[in-house]
């Protein structure tokens, strides 16, 4: 079988990279080719009008927002735009390395759907590619997929808890012509529950299907900086991650690694850490986790490889609760299924405990494997001529 994947695979970004490679290397492990798509979107004028409402919506106004206070701060901070080029660098090196299988680029909606025919199935996997924000595209969602293509879903997320109403309606539609729908978070389920009227199985990401040993086979063990640390990986604002990763780093005596300025340029992060390196592509990112003495994180991705690297580790929320953008759902899922919600600190203090208790990784590696079991009987199925 030849399948078409729909993912962001050359975000930069360490877990949009990784869960790519890891579906990619799934769908190739079952013994089927594989193939990322490459759609170029190229919209009419009166398409371009017919859409323009969109960047009204809540998800739209804050992504604008956040990308308008990014340039600013680009222009305003000369050094730290210079070194997220080095970085920028690593990503699209290893994207070219690593994603040798893509197609010709699809330019246009046409051109998509006819493209389409070239698969035995259409995949989408895995992240959040169903974020309310980019439903009109219509490719994430697999509405390209010409009569006869399998659509399947593979661990896809919303981001969100909730779907707004003004696209309940099409959100049903494309979730009812999935053949084969899976997600990643129980949300995502409820969500595929109550707007779609359909049943989602809930899987592991991509990144978890494989073990630490398969891991070990894609991206090589080695040594990234000497001497014991504590790695640091945060993408959000949250001030509590970085208090206590300074009151852990006096406690044990160790330095501090820490990867700035990911998602956003925050300049306050100047001063957090002992070493900040750039030049580090997706695997020297597992590389800075496997290595470590501690982790601390509030990524989702993070969380996932300092599991599996059976790592001491905390895990801090991105986002407020509160907050109406909040894809905090993803960890607490994860969590759920694993048992580790111990791993989650929301107060002052309370990294330093959760840091020194124990956690059975026997316990662990045996819900995580069951669920692993069951999420590549899902994709074997999806799969089957």
């Amino acid at each position: 079988m030849k399948v078409g994947l729909c993912c962001c695979y050359s975000n930069h970004n360490y877990g949009s990279m990784l869960q790519s490679l890891a579906n990619v290397q799934a769908v190739r492990q079952l013994g089927h080719k594989c193939e990322i798509v490459r759609y170029v979107k190229r919209h009419s004028l009166a398409q371009k009008l017919r859409q323009s409402p969109r960047i009204f919506n809540s998800g739209n106004v804050v992504k604008l927002k956040n990308l308008a206070r990014d340039r600013f701060l680009s222009q305003s901070h000369p050094e730290i735009t210079r070194q997220r080029r080095i970085r920028d660098e690593k990503f699209d090196t290893y994207c070219r390395n690593t994603f040798t299988e893509v197609s010709d680029a699809y330019v246009g909606w046409d051109s998509l759907r006819a493209g389409s025919v070239r698969y035995d199935a259409v995949m989408v996997g895995s992240d959040q590619l169903w974020l309310p924000a980019g439903l009109p595209t219509n490719f994430y969602n697999l509405q390209f997929a010409a009569p006869g293509v399998r659509r399947i879903s593979y661990a896809t997320s919303f981001g969100v808890a909730s779907i707004p109403w003004y696209q309940r309606s099409r959100t049903a539609d494309y979730l009812e012509r999935i053949d084969y729908l899976s997600v990643r978070e129980d949300a995502g389920a409820a969500i595929c529950h109550h707007v779609g009227g359909v049943k989602a199985r809930v899987v592991v990401d991509p990144t978890l299907l494989l073990t630490d040993e398969e891991w070990q086979g894609l991206i090589p063990v080695s040594s990234i900086s000497r001497g014991p640390y504590i790695f640091c990986y945060f993408l959000g604002r949250n001030q509590l991650c970085r208090k206590e990763a300074r009151l852990l780093s006096i406690e044990t005596g160790l330095p501090i690694v820490v990867l700035r300025h990911l998602d956003e340029i925050i300049p306050t992060d100047e001063s957090f850490g002992d070493k900040a390196p750039y030049d580090v592509d997706p695997a020297g990112f597992v590389n800075l986790i496997r290595n470590a003495e501690y982790v601390l994180t509030d990524s989702f991705h993070g969380t996932v490889f300092s599991t599996i690297c059976h790592k001491r580790y905390a895990t801090f929320y991105r986002f407020q609760q509160k907050e109406r953008q909040s894809r905090n759902s993803r960890i607490e899922s994860l969590f759920s299924h694993l048992d580790l919600t111990g791993r989650l600190v929301t107060q002052e203090g309370q990294a330093l405990r959760v840091l020194t208790s124990k956690v059975d990784f026997n316990a662990v590696d045996e819900r995580l494997e069951a669920w692993r079991a069951g999420s590549w009987g899902f994709l074997r199925r999806a799969l089957e001529q």
